[in-house]
């Protein structure tokens, strides 16, 4: 019998480069889509965070954008990894239930064989990582390290809005009833370093200008009062004053940080500097090593997911993720400990190559069966759970009115609000992963280990939660509805007559509640983790711990402008207290007190050996051994206000309107505070309004893909444009009440009328 040697033509050559070409391009795009979702969202996050920094700081919104566009190539580096390994799951879960192994192993096509063409395909987005990480990041960090700085500079000069007060510059305190583009009106100063002691001046107007050689503050004052002395009042008409400070550096050479060097900057190494030397290479490492563990991700992936189902394949992806994020955890581990010398380099990029290796081999191992496309055995199980279902279910809801409107309302809202909760969690583990991604390095140099970072993300959980909250209760409803429309039900519930009215009505009960949520986390927790985490995370980097209770700090009360020197910790006894009572225009120093001590007892505040200084009394000072100051203050809130800045809550607002807090920025700032915490009461309601308008709402023709694309647009829409106006409303820019109402009103109008609309439809 002849045998005939395999055939070679062109045929088969075809069908084989169909396959590269299929597998491929199924890795290739969703990597692609994935990792512009995550980039999205990365930068959606951190925009959040600059707009916060923006109305803090004061720093002019044009620099939002050209911040953030230098904040791609650091999130695109990170972004196309994650969407890569997400892409191979989901890719090979997707040939297991289509049952494509089957498909492929008549056709004689080997488990090998697939992995060489997905190690491939992740040659080249392992390449791609490399180049962004390598050559573009690093200008990209650069970049925004300089215009921030720039920015930082300029917000020194315009960020003065009415009625903080404004102190960031050693031995400078001002405030400002006004401020006309950097033209202040109702000005009142307080120079530490003046020509005979203190300086304090009270004027009509003032501008402010920088002089870059030597670095010098200064003030061009006109029509005002200027105390010398603490005693000697002195008119002027025009008067300029100098203070010397210091800028943010906006043009050093880049490289002073390593990760702002390139991939061809970093091997080269400074002669004479072992510490540099040993900075460059575990930065080299680092980013090669990043790259080039994608390599094994096919060799790992393969054999866990091909034929596997049911809980197995949960299994498997939860190892899949268990050895990517450990590999991720080593690489940045070993580049730190290699950068302080406490493992050798080349020991360091040993063990973190190897790491994959042997995963990928005892995977391959364990997973033999693949090639005859049986299901990936396991060293170990998942338990067995029951999350009940058919008749068990009913069981759980005693309560429950019977009745048709009353079950279908039951099963509306709890639909609506598992799938919201779930979308939550999920939103909330990505953007804490990215918070890690960030913060990671500081947690493993500091030594904190695993408990470092689960306290981290701890402190951390409440502020994602309200980042995440708006979008959670838009996702829930997005994924709610649409099951219910690919299931037919909504036609079911369409043709009983329920309008997309009905069914909104039926189920707000859940974005009620969940409103009041983010209302409860927005003023009760959030608040106290953040005073927990800044309290840590200045002990682990100094470089942004906060002041204390010892530090010198100015507060404004009612009328009076008010320094305090130290005081205890309770608050109730206040050390070196100077009191400036200013005219509301802050055109007139009308009392100046200078107290040692001022005690609270019981029912008031006592000063003890003060200084007066009033126009009316002369030229003297008076001095008083006792005497009483009459304010509204009490040592509780100004206990909280000293220990440490803490975020502002809609409480505090509200009684910083009755001059019971002691407060330090802006009135507009309290007011867009005050009506933020009710607009996050209703934004859940609003985004499904969203929801409900894009997906329940019965149409002629639906796209689901295509609903599903317009509601999260207008989410993030949303979000982006509600964010910025708050800035403009917490600047002054825009009235309060308008920044904060102005984005639900529009928003919340076009999907109530597409709802209403709806009615015509059915």
């Amino acid at each position: 019998m002849t045998r005939f040697p395999p055939r070679t033509d062109r045929s088969t050559r075809g069908r084989s480069h169909l396959l590269e070409r299929y597998i491929a391009r199924s890795l290739l795009w969703p990597t692609l889509q994935l990792a512009g979702v995550l980039l999205a969202i990365m930068l959606l996050e951190r925009g959040l965070r600059l707009l916060q920094e923006i109305s803090a700081l004061g720093i002019p919104g044009r620099y939002l954008g050209p911040l953030l566009i230098r904040l791609v190539p650091y999130y695109a580096q990170q972004a196309l990894p994650f969407g890569f390994v997400v892409a191979v799951i989901l890719v090979l879960s997707r040939m297991g239930r289509n049952r494509e192994w089957e498909a492929m192993a008549s056709a004689g096509i080997s488990p090998s064989r697939i992995a060489r063409i997905m190690a491939l395909t992740a040659c080249v987005v392992a390449a791609a990582t490399l180049v962004i990480s390598g050559f573009i990041e690093p200008l990209g960090r650069h970049g925004y390290r300089r215009l921030h700085a720039v920015a930082v500079n300029e917000a020194r000069l315009v960020a003065i809005r009415p009625g903080a007060i404004y102190d960031r510059i050693p031995g400078v305190m001002l405030t400002a009833s006004g401020n006309r583009h950097g033209h202040l009106e109702g000005v009142f100063v307080r120079l530490e370093n003046g020509p005979q002691g203190p300086l304090l001046v009270s004027a009509h107007s003032a501008a402010i200008r920088v002089a870059q050689d030597p670095p010098t503050l200064q003030f061009v004052l006109e029509r005002g009062e200027m105390l010398i002395g603490g005693v000697r009042a002195v008119q002027f008409d025009r008067i300029t004053l100098n203070h010397p400070m210091m800028l943010e550096q906006t043009r050093w050479k880049r490289g002073r940080d390593v990760r702002e060097l390139t991939l061809l900057e970093l091997t080269d190494l400074p002669p004479g500097d072992p510490a540099g030397q040993r900075r460059q290479l575990a930065e080299l490492y680092g980013k090669v090593a990043r790259a080039m563990g994608l390599l094994a991700l096919p060799w790992i992936a393969l054999p866990l997911l091909a034929g596997s189902r049911g809980e197995r394949r949960w299994m498997a992806v939860a190892t899949i993720a268990f050895l990517v994020v450990a590999y991720y955890h080593s690489v940045n581990l070993s580049r730190n400990l290699g950068a302080s010398g406490e493992i050798a380099l080349t020991r360091m990029a040993g063990v973190t190559a190897l790491l994959p290796v042997l995963a990928g081999a005892l995977v391959w191992r364990l997973g033999s069966g693949v090639r005859q496309h049986a299901p990936v055995t396991l060293p170990f199980t998942l338990p067995r759970l029951r999350f009940g279902a058919g008749p068990r279910w009913r069981h759980r809801w005693p309560s429950l009115p019977r009745g048709m409107p009353d079950l279908l309302t039951g099963y509306l809202v709890g639909k609506l609000a598992a799938m919201t909760l779930a979308v939550l969690a999920g939103l909330v583990l990505i953007l804490q992963v990215i918070d890690l991604l960030e913060r990671g390095e500081t947690l493993v140099a500091a030594g904190e280990g695993l408990a470092g970072f689960l306290r981290y993300a701890w402190l951390r959980l409440p502020a994602t939660v309200l980042q995440a909250g708006p979008l959670a209760m838009l996702g829930g409803g997005l994924l709610a509805f649409a099951l219910l429309r690919s299931s037919n039900e909504l036609v079911a519930i369409h043709g009983q007559g329920i309008s997309a009215a009905g069914v909104l009505l039926r189920v707000s009960i859940v974005p009620i509640c969940f409103g009041l949520l983010l209302v409860g986390v927005s003023e009760v927790w959030s608040p106290r983790a953040q005073v927990a985490y800044t309290a840590w995370w200045g002990k682990l980097d100094p470089a942004t711990s906060a002041p204390t209770g010892q530090s010198r700090r100015w507060f404004r009360i009612g009328p009076d402008l008010v320094e305090v020197g130290a005081a205890e910790k309770s608050s109730t006894v206040l050390r070196d207290v100077r009191i400036y009572q200013v005219a509301a225009d802050r055109q007139k120093l009308r009392e100046w007190v200078h107290a040692d001590e001022a005690r609270w007892n019981g029912a008031g505040w006592t000063l003890h050996r003060a200084e007066r200084w009033n126009p009316a009394g002369g030229p003297a000072l008076q001095v008083e051994q006792s005497s009483s100051w009459q304010t509204k203050l009490k040592p509780a809130p100004l206990a909280r206000f000293l220990a440490a800045p803490v975020p502002l809550t809609g409480r505090d607002a509200w009684l910083a309107a009755r001059d019971s807090v002691p407060i330090d920025r802006a009135d507009t700032v309290y007011d867009t505070r005050l009506y933020m915490t009710v607009s996050l009461a209703i934004v859940p309601m609003l985004m499904l309004f969203l929801a409900t308008a894009l997906v329940v709402v019965p149409r002629k023709e639906v796209v689901l893909g295509q609903c599903l694309f317009q509601a999260a647009t207008a989410g993030l829409a949303y979000l982006v444009l509600d964010g910025w106006l708050q800035v403009l409303g917490q600047s002054g820019s825009v009235p309060p009440p308008l920044a904060v109402a102005a984005a639900p009103l529009l928003f919340g109008t076009f999907a109530l009328e597409l709802i209403l609309n709806s009615e015509t439809n059915i």
